[in-house]
């Protein structure tokens, strides 16, 4: 999650508030909803960003994706872009939908983390 403005100007956004009411004002880009989609090849120390400022809402406690809209960005256009441009050997690697990728992640986890606090195999 960005933490500062990066030295860019701020951008301009609109949002309708809780009465329906449109508004237009500028934001530093760390406030608008973004999302880290990975680190350049050989250059390991640069991220590439996501930014979604038609998504900035006046209430936002972060700049994090709401759940519905990661699901809508990964399901109608990441997945399908991805499965469109690769052969199947590299998608077979890849989760089937947002939801396939959060049942995968859950065990992985929870299994991950057991390794760390207790590093010894467990008995039945």
């Amino acid at each position: 999650d960005l933490q500062s403005d990066l030295h860019l100007n701020h951008r301009q956004v609109h949002y309708l508030d809780r009465y329906g009411h449109s508004h237009t004002v500028r934001k530093p880009i760390h406030h608008l909803p973004h999302y880290m989609l990975g680190h350049l090849v050989e250059f390991e120390d640069i991220s590439l960003y996501l930014f979604f400022p038609c998504l900035y809402r006046e209430d936002q406690q972060s700049s994090r994706l709401l759940d519905s809209d990661f699901r809508t960005w990964m399901n109608h256009i990441l997945l399908p872009i991805i499965y469109r441009h690769h052969e199947s050997s590299l998608i077979q690697h890849y989760p089937s939908s947002h939801d396939h990728s959060l049942s995968n992640s859950t065990p992985r986890g929870v299994e991950m983390r057991s390794q760390r606090i207790d590093p010894m195999a467990r008995e039945q």
